[in-house]
């Protein structure tokens, strides 16, 4: 090196896993044999996952070094590096710090600088790597005529694999022009035009004729541009467009042999849905003109699913969409006949039970794909459990569905499960849920436990003998899975009432996933020993894991229920107080059950209602630090909490929440913070209904734009959050 590695204080740097002492050494490997070895390494540490560390910034002149150094073996890979370095710093720098995020801007100012001559390298594969590094310096300064330098090269370059390289940095630049393109097609480089004219359309350049030109090379060469498939290409294009790919979709659905399959299509429809509304409805127009062409079953399957999935953005076209789906299902195909039942009943049309009976006979169950996942029936039929699709409309239906499906699926009884617990309670549901405990006993043994403190009315006393003899039978089954061995012992506590029985459950169940379920379980019948684990749960740090958390919370929640009755928690209210208080404070996912349970407290005992405004305070201005990395949530949620307790204003609850940058937050961390902001909304609107014009106003992008809610993810997420910010507005 010409620089000095041991001039950088690496121990002080961190990356994605601590301390960046490994770096120097990744660095000086570079120009070793062993340089494969070290790009792998350095691209997990110092820009894991498209993150910028400090380490990564103080490497960049070392990596610049490399790059340049026509002896250096490891030239290409740092060039690999300073490549996805660039994609960082233009793409997700929101997520660093301000400081870090100049550093960066200005660390990639200079790679620019350094590596622009080596577009001109004698090497052509030194050149396509500097040509991929300069896609991203598309937010250097002006001075370094980036574009300039691209325009020279593609009149100097020779080499046809480096041609095609050059085609989409000039986009990406705006160099590219309708006479450059005219001069490619005149040449009859038509893998340089397609590259051309994927990044012109991908990227929205407006060059005349580009569709056209796409439409008319994609069959040829989409097989090797940009991915190594039709399918990945297209991908890759919806990505890149967004909106923008609906007329490339449209007109690769009349492409001949363009290596496109049905299920690849329907597929990048729901893509090009998830990221655009108007998008999402031409996805159902898209879609229904491929329903309508004769297709083999399963690639039916996958364009009925992906129906299902886009129909939220346009629902006004449900009636003609289930019309189409229904004269599908009566094929015999059992996985396209389910998937038609899925779809039909997700939108409550009752023609989803035609193809129920005739699923029933098929010799194994059926799944439900879609793109790369294969959902179980059951699962698919109630959607993901953080919220299900009402099941209550059809109760009669599934219950003979799952009948029938017992009988002729008996080892996957258990699946039925979760269909079972969304049921309403009833005699019905208990002696299905005891039938499942045959085959599969885990799942049925906690719904039948939750039911029977919850639902006793769904149990008679046949039923209860009937539960405990089935629970009895279970037990040696599951001798190796502790588990499932202490859910089977939590329900036989619960049905029989007996606190005594729960303390040996909750010693195998502990370590489990749903330990705080257990737990609150037991706390319906509660014993000295459930008071001593919720203690000993309270006395201890802060657990990262969530489920770790979640238990610690729910113990806090048995502790105070005394203080809500008037009374003093076992052990007195101190130590359950301060765990509380770590818990919020830590931020994270339990968040939403621990800022209501504080709320509540300090209502019950308003001596400590000012130390908790305090933390609800600094969480509201300042957010929170998780293990998983920033946690913006928090300050949605504390404003939620404060606007409750009544330490905001109206006035300040609208601006404070308004502030807020929706959609920044995960899809999970979106839909917590919508329903927040709308709590918080709904509360400061109904006493001033002078600022609703206002919020409104600010909120009308959001909410009447043609991008949906950033992180919203499926349209129906995105129409669900919609949903709920318009009814805070609307009262």
């Amino acid at each position: 090196m010409i620089r000095s590695l041991e001039a950088v204080d690496w121990p002080s740097l961190t990356h994605a896993y601590g301390g960046a002492t490994d770096t120097p050494d990744l660095l000086g490997q570079l120009r070793t044999v062993d340089w494969p070895e070290a790009v792998e390494a350095l691209y997990a540490s110092i820009l894991h996952q498209g993150t910028v560390y400090p380490a990564t910034v103080a490497a960049l002149p070392f990596l610049v070094e490399v790059a340049v150094d026509r002896e250096a073996p490891g030239r290409l890979g740092a060039l690999q590096l300073l490549s996805v370095y660039g994609e960082s710093v233009t793409g997700s720098m929101a997520l660093a710090s301000a400081d870090l995020a100049a550093a960066a801007r200005d660390g990639l100012e200079e790679v620019a600088q350094e590596l622009l001559p080596l577009t001109g390298d004698l090497d052509p594969e030194v050149r396509i790597a500097a040509y991929e590094c300069s896609s991203h310096w598309t937010i250097v300064r002006d001075d370094l005529d980036v574009a300039v330098a691209l325009r020279e090269r593609l009149a100097a370059e020779k080499d046809p694999q480096a041609r095609v390289a050059l085609m989409e940095p000039l986009a990406r630049h705006g160099a590219l022009t309708a006479d450059d393109l005219q001069m490619l097609v005149d040449a009859g480089q038509d893998d340089v035009v397609f590259a051309a004219v994927w990044s012109a359309v991908g990227l929205g350049l407006d060059l005349p004729g580009a569709l056209d030109h796409l439409a008319r090379l994609w069959p040829a060469q989409a097989q090797e541009y940009p991915a190594s498939d039709a399918a990945g290409s297209l991908e890759l294009m919806v990505q890149a467009a967004g909106a923008r790919a609906v007329p490339v979709l449209l007109r690769l659905a009349d492409v001949d042999e363009s290596g496109l399959g049905a299920e690849d299509l329907a597929y990048c429809w729901c893509q090009v849905a998830d990221l655009s509304r108007p998008a999402g409805r031409a996805a159902v127009d898209g879609l229904l003109a491929l329903a309508r062409t004769p297709l083999e079953p399963s690639a039916a399957a996958a364009v009925v699913a992906a129906l299902g999935y886009v129909l939220p953005g346009g629902p006004e076209r449900s009636a003609e969409v289930c019309d189409v789906v229904a004269e599908l299902e009566s094929t015999g195909v059992p996985e396209l006949e389910a998937a038609c039942m899925v779809m039909l009943f997700g939108v409550q049309d009752e023609r989803w039970t035609q193809a129920a009976g005739r699923l029933t006979q098929a010799p194994e169950p059926p799944g439900v794909h879609f793109g790369d996942t294969t959902l179980a029936l059951p699962a698919a039929l109630i959607g993901f459990r953080a919220r299900p699709r009402p099941v209550a409309w059809a109760r009669a239906e599934l219950l003979d569905l799952i009948r029938r499906a017992v009988v002729a699926w008996p080892a996957r009884a258990g699946q039925w499960v979760s269909v079972l617990a969304q049921l309403p309670p009833s005699p019905e549901v208990v002696a299905q849920l005891i039938a499942s405990l045959e085959q599969e006993p885990r799942p049925g043994a906690e719904v039948l436990a939750h039911l029977a403190v919850r639902s006793p009315d769904g149990f008679g006393p046949e039923l209860r003998d009937q539960a405990l003899q089935a629970i009895t039978a279970a037990m040696p089954r599951t001798v190796e899975r502790d588990e499932d061995r202490a859910w089977l012992m939590a329900a036989h506590a619960a049905i029989s009432a007996d606190a005594e029985a729960f303390e040996p459950a909750w010693q195998l169940g502990a370590a489990g996933f749903d330990a705080d379920r257990m737990l609150t379980l037991w706390a319906e019948h509660p014993s000295p020993a459930l008071t001593q684990v919720c203690l000993r749960l309270v006395a201890e740090r802060v657990r990262r894991s969530y489920p770790g958390r979640a238990v610690q919370v729910a113990a806090i929640e048995i502790l105070l229920r005394p203080v809500f009755s008037g009374a003093e928690p076992d052990g007195g209210l101190a130590p359950v107080w301060r765990a509380l208080l770590a818990q919020v404070d830590a931020a994270g996912p339990p968040l939403e059950t621990a800022v209501p349970l504080g709320n509540r407290l300090v209502g019950a005992r308003p001596e400590l209602r000012e130390e908790w405004l305090s933390l609800l305070r600094d969480i509201a201005e300042h957010g929170r630090e998780s293990w998983a990395g920033r946690d913006q949530t928090s300050r949605a949620l504390a404003l939620d909490a404060l606007a409750e307790l009544g330490d905001l204003t109206p006035e300040q609850a609208v601006d404070r929440v308004l502030a807020i940058r929706i959609g920044e937050f995960g899809a999970t961390g979106t839909a917590q913070v919508v329903d927040s902001v709308a709590r918080v909304l709904a509360r400061a609107l109904t006493q001033r209904p002078d600022l609703r014009d206002r919020a409104a106003a600010e909120l009308a992008p959001l909410l009447d734009g043609d991008d949906r809610i950033p992180s919203a993810g499926a349209p129906e997420a995105d129409a669900h959050l919609v949903r709920t910010l318009r009814a805070a507005l609307n009262g």
